[in-house]
Order: structure tokens, then C-alpha cells, then sequence
């Protein structure tokens, strides 16, 4: 609706200003606190082009800037612009290099789950470990609608997993939250994960 026109849900330290992501814009902005002025806007639309073999995001969470410069978010799917025709959404995390020079970016690798592809379309998180290992947080996993009196809900569950590598990812642990095979019990989501030692 309009009263949530832009909805920002992260702000990341980035240089010496700060990237926000605005996930109902499909955007990451780079914002210079000292003048409040945008330095570029990386997704749809943006100042960047993207590489042949590269996908767009959509409706984003947690970005982080990894040391390299490089780009890791959680790409949630809905309404992804690139999206073939009949294409189901679904969502995956990935990592993007941008070349601020010739304004393009380049997806340097990408990971959906593996099949069959899940979606969650609100919420999610990626963090890199200081092992290399990925945590990834599958926030809300959609299995389907519950019909109700009043109307009806999405049944969601929430999946959390550590994966190496990213050629082929190797899932080294998964946690299920909720009950993804049971519409009719209650549903759960989850907004992040970290790792506590």
C-alpha cells in the first residue's frame, strides 16, 4: 500500500557511508551521511547493468558488504523483474560484484536450495562465517494456504542452514522450524540467524 511505498529493512555500513536496502523499490541504496545525498542505487532500474548470465534480485533482505567489496543478500523472488514466463518465484541467496567504474554488475555465484526450490517471500538472512561457511535463514517458507472462517493465511516455516562451498553448496546442518507438511497446525517464521560461539 502506499503507506509502505519503500520499506527499508537494513542499513549496512559500506566505506564511509551507508547501504540501505529497500526491499519494496527491489534496491540498495549507497547513502553519504555527511550530505545525505545517494551515491548510486544497485537493482532494477538502478545506475548499475547487469552482466550476460547475471539474475536481478527482488524484495531483498540483509545485505552485507563482504571485505572484497563484494555484495552477499538474501534474493526473496517476489515479482523477480527478469522472471521467464510461467516462471514460479522462488528464492536464493547470492553474490554480486559491481563495477563502479563501467557501471555493471556481475553475479559471481547464486544457490536456490537446491530442488525442489523453495520461496520465502517475506524475510531471510545470509551470513558468511569465519569458517567460509554460509548460514543461510530460509525466514518464512511458503507450503501453502490455510482457509479460515474470515478468510484465508499463508502456512510458512522457517529453515535455517549451513552450507560449504559454492560451485555444488554441501549442507553440513539444516534446522526445520514449524511444520511445513501440515498446513492445518500453526506456522512459524524466523527474521535472522547468527552464530554464537
Amino acid at each position: 500500500s502506499p503507506k509502505d511505498w519503500s520499506h527499508a529493512n537494513a542499513m549496512e555500513p559500506n566505506g564511509s557511508g551507508w547501504l540501505a536496502s529497500f526491499r519494496n523499490l527491489n534496491w540498495l541504496i549507497q547513502i553519504d551521511p555527511d550530505s545525505n545525498d545517494i551515491d548510486w542505487i544497485f537493482g532494477h532500474g538502478g545506475d548499475f547493468e547487469l552482466e550476460e548470465g547475471s539474475r536481478w534480485f527482488s524484495r531483498q533482505h540483509s545485505p552485507i558488504v563482504q571485505p572484497s567489496g563484494t555484495i552477499l543478500l538474501y534474493d526473496n523472488g517476489n515479482d523477480r523483474p527478469d522472471r521467464e514466463p510461467g516462471e514460479q518465484p522462488f528464492s536464493r541467496v547470492v553474490e554480486y560484484e559491481l563495477d563502479h567504474e563501467n557501471g555493471t554488475a556481475r553475479e559471481l555465484w547464486s544457490w536456490d536450495g537446491g530442488t525442489p526450490k523453495g520461496y520465502s517471500p517475506i524475510v531471510g538472512d545470509i551470513d558468511q562465517l569465519e569458517n567460509g561457511n554460509y548460514l543461510i535463514t530460509d525466514g518464512a517458507l511458503f507450503s501453502g494456504t490455510v482457509h479460515e472462517p474470515a478468510g484465508s493465511r499463508p502456512h510458512f516455516s522457517g529453515r535455517i542452514r549451513e552450507v560449504v562451498g559454492t560451485e555444488d553448496p554441501e549442507i553440513v546442518w539444516e534446522m526445520i522450524i514449524g511444520n511445513p507438511d501440515d498446513i492445518d497446525l500453526q506456522g512459524w517464521f524466523i527474521y535472522r540467524s547468527i552464530r554464537i560461539d
